[in-house]
């Protein structure tokens, strides 16, 4: 049935598209943001910005599937997070939005708002990648490695250096404490 605003099968179709989301989708933006800034330092200005404007529409747009699966389908949610097949999907939140600030601070030259992506993109780094480590480890049925450990787990690596490699580039809107972030940043990039 329709309620008049929207077909009953673009309702389900939704549903079903937030219902199944991966963890791992934002990989769109980090691989956006990755060729975008490539372009962006060969010259290639208007695509490099063309890229950018996707980018921003999509990390937005699976932020909104994201909070609305987590608020339609929480178990599922947490599904995923226990899963080690699944839960390293969700570090590409993390480097999503730090590759995304860094986008935004090569080709817009602002600052504010690359920082304030930082700071989300650390706390976030903190919360996923210790969740995920503990979630692993703190089973009570030790999953057989030889089946869920897989090449998504090196999204641990990539999401640090991430957040370490946007931290170096908004630096200079932590005022006083620059020196002491920027000794973070190099401490987290060595991790």
């Amino acid at each position: 049935m329709s309620d008049g605003r929207y077909p009953a099968g673009l309702r389900r179709a939704t549903a079903t598209v937030v219902a199944e989301l991966h963890p791992g989708y934002f990989a769109l933006v980090m691989a956006t943001g990755i060729v975008s800034i490539a372009l962006h330092q060969h010259g290639f200005e208007a695509l490099a910005r063309v890229l950018l404007g996707c980018n921003i529409a999509a990390w937005a747009a699976l932020w909104l599937l994201t909070l609305a699966r987590l608020a339609r389908y929480p178990a599922r949610v947490w599904a995923d997070v226990l899963d080690p097949q699944r839960a390293p999907g969700f570090l590409t939140i993390v480097a999503g939005t730090s590759v995304l600030g860094r986008q935004l601070v090569l080709m817009t030259r602002s600052h504010t708002l690359p920082f304030a992506l930082w700071a989300a993109s650390g706390a976030l780094w903190i919360i996923l990648l210790y969740g995920f480590i503990a979630s692993v480890m703190l089973r009570e049925e030790q999953p057989d490695i030889a089946h869920s450990l897989h090449g998504g787990w090196l999204l641990a690596i990539v999401a640090t250096q991430a957040v370490s490699l946007l931290g170096t580039r908004v630096v200079d809107q932590a005022g006083r404490g620059s020196e002491l972030l920027l000794f973070g940043m190099l401490a987290l990039f060595l991790l």
